[in-house]
């Protein structure tokens, strides 16, 4: 028999420390992994109180068998006497002692072999750095013929912890993840290196050690990767006065969580334009390579040369537009034809009356239908986008522990931290606009010296911070900074901010394999070791109503065609962000030109990217939203 025995308390019933807020929650993932199949312990909870070692007692003596092996978890407080030694700290009215010497003694009559995982805050008054503590704990627990071992972390009081449990815990959590499948067993000192082997997050732990025994301790079995899926997990939640095991699995929800709200209805469609999703015409990246005015005047009239196949479509839609009487849609291929440099006077003409000075008089700002509905037409990718909504704010918080593992994560000095909403610099000021027409937030911004692509989203620990180079405050006009920050807000919304943590196709995968495995659609067996560190990570942080929602969305999602999903998550996500800077500069010829002047790296071409705003400057759908925001000839 593999026992497992959970000990954890808040610690809010005295005041003598400060409280653990949740910590029986935080912890309940990993009595949970300790009873999977591959580590196979029958897991009880108790509250790290008074009475905690008669509890342990009481438990074992009415077993029907000798547990083989141990393993005992403490998360809570300690205090290194330098007269008597290292001790626990228990919870109550008034804090108790657990002598470190009772519990070895206490182990070595109940098990064949144990593991002892301490968690632990030092106590005010306590003597030496946490490092020292560790050493006395370690040897205490495991020196001489000792037959347990010891994993033991500790901190100084007063050390801020994030939401959740500690880093020691986490990053053992973590660890125990990844082994899902693994044909090795993984004894303790495997564990302890692999968790030095992730080197950034083993450096957010203050002190840490690992003791062995002269046995042993196998924490989970090497297995073949099943073929179905493990079986409940068997944790017991007990109390000193209850010795009858109580096994509660994970109840499946039963009511799956309300949809994303409606689109708003299409207003009517009073153009012979069709949507974006129906054009489908040949453009060449040559023609639009150069803006119009620097290519060489032709040495024949315009009407005698050849016109592209891109030319005489917008002419020939030209001409539905001026007999549809729709002034919007004639003035915008009208704008093509004159990007194309294919624009015959009275074209070129048109084109130039309503060309935008300076910033739009908008009237109002983008929907949600806007942005699902019409920006997106043609290029979304659902099944990826539903996936992503449902991890709501755990996907920056996960993403931010990877990116932190990466080690991508910066450092941003607060003086270059500036409030778009107050600040008077013209650079701020434009950001404020934008963010305000696009309906996303843009809370602060950072002016660093260098910046790549002088526009870019900084991985942050609640969500991503946006950054610019200085030199992007001078020599500027206010609709190229509008266009700059358009295309770069676009990635602010929920589901995108995806791609500042998990930049690249492969990344994204392994967090849409992760989601998956989280809700049960795929085999946490199966997949691997990144995918499962990033699985950790989501167990802990979706729960209740957002994992019922991310099983729903899931569901839709094809485990075997993830990458492929990925890769059309991306390139939606850079086409949509080129429409976007249309939008709200309304300028054609000026976004083609920043995209050509600063290119934002990712998986579409320049070329893919300018026959797309081509299409969607003809589109009825720039047409509705040119309507709504009040800047449409019409």
């Amino acid at each position: 028999m593999r026992l497992a025995i959970v000990a954890v308390s808040s610690y809010e019933e005295n005041g003598q420390v400060n409280p653990i807020p949740n910590a029986e929650i935080d912890v309940q993932l990993f009595s949970e992994r300790l009873a999977e199949a591959d580590a196979g312990f029958t897991v009880h909870v108790f509250p790290a109180q008074r009475g905690l070692a008669e509890g342990i007692e009481e438990l074992i003596a009415g077993l029907e068998e000798r547990p083989q092996a141990l393993l005992v978890y403490f998360w809570g407080y300690a205090l290194l006497s330098e007269e008597r030694g290292a001790t626990l700290l228990l919870d109550g009215p008034k804090l108790s002692s657990f002598t470190l010497a009772r519990l070895r003694r206490q182990l070595a009559e109940l098990a064949d072999v144990a593991l002892v995982i301490l968690d632990t805050t030092l106590a005010e008054g306590s003597f030496g750095e946490p490092i020292d503590a560790v050493r006395a704990i370690g040897g205490a627990l495991s020196s001489g013929d000792s037959n347990v071992s010891s994993l033991v972390a500790a901190r100084l009081p007063g050390s801020s912890v994030a939401q959740g449990p500690p880093p020691f815990t986490g990053l053992l959590q973590m660890i125990l993840d990844a082994q899902t499948g693994n044909a090795n067993d993984l004894t303790p000192e495997m564990l302890f290196r692999a968790m030095q082997s992730e080197e950034v997050m083993f450096a957010d732990i203050p002190a840490a050690g690992c003791f062995l025994a002269k046995r042993d301790f196998v924490l989970v079995s090497g297995v073949a990767p099943p073929s179905v899926a493990p079986p409940a997990p068997n944790v017991a939640r007990r109390h000193y006065e209850d010795t009858d095991e109580t096994t509660a699995p994970r109840a499946e929800p039963s009511v799956l969580p309300p949809p994303p709200p409606p689109p708003l209805a299409r207003p009517p469609i009073r153009s012979a334009i069709v949507s974006v999703v129906d054009i489908d015409i040949d453009i060449d990246i040559e023609l639009i390579s150069e803006p119009a005015s620097s290519k060489p005047v032709p040495s024949e009239p315009a009407s005698s040369k050849p016109a592209s196949s891109a030319a005489q479509y917008c002419r020939h839609l030209l001409g539905e537009f001026e007999r549809a009487r729709d002034r919007d849609g004639a003035y915008r291929a009208a704008v093509c034809l004159e990007v194309l440099g294919e624009a015959d006077i009275n074209e070129s003409l048109l084109a130039a009356a309503h060309r935008p000075e300076g910033l739009q008089a908008v009237r109002s700002a983008l929907s949600y239908s806007d942005w699902y509905e019409r920006l997106s037409a043609g290029c979304d990718e659902p099944k990826t986008t539903a996936v992503l909504r449902a991890l709501g704010p755990a996907l920056a918080r996960v993403g931010f522990q990877h990116a932190h593992r990466l080690r991508r994560e910066q450092t941003l000095p607060e003086e270059a931290r500036q409030d778009p909403e107050k600040s008077t610099a013209t650079l701020a000021k434009a950001l404020h606009w934008t963010a305000r027409l696009l309906s996303v937030p843009a809370a602060e911004l950072y002016v660093l010296s260098e910046v790549p692509g002088s526009v870019a989203f900084a991985p942050g620990a609640e969500r991503p911070l946006l950054t610019c180079a200085r030199s992007l405050g001078s020599g500027f006009s206010l609709p190229e900074l509008v266009c700059l920050w358009a295309r770069e807000l676009s990635f602010a919304r929920q589901e995108q901010t995806a791609l500042c943590y998990f930049p690249d196709a492969s990344e994204l995968s392994l967090l849409l394999l992760a989601a998956c495995a989280v809700s049960g659609t795929a085999n946490l067996h199966s997949i691997g070791s990144d995918a499962k560190r990033i699985a950790s990570g989501l167990k802990r942080e979706v729960r209740g109503t957002s994992l019922e929602a991310l099983r729903a969305a899931a569901q839709a999602l094809p485990v075997q065609a993830i990458e492929a999903h990925a890769d059309a998550f991306i390139r939606s996500a850079e086409l949509v962000a080129g429409r976007v800077a249309l939008v709200a500069c309304g300028d054609l010829e000026l976004t083609l030109a920043l995209d050509r002047r600063f290119p934002r790296a990712g998986l579409t071409t320049a070329q893919e990217r300018h026959a797309d705003l081509l299409r969607f400057t003809l589109s009825s759908e720039l047409g509705q939203i040119r309507s709504t925001l009040g800047v449409s000839l019409a």
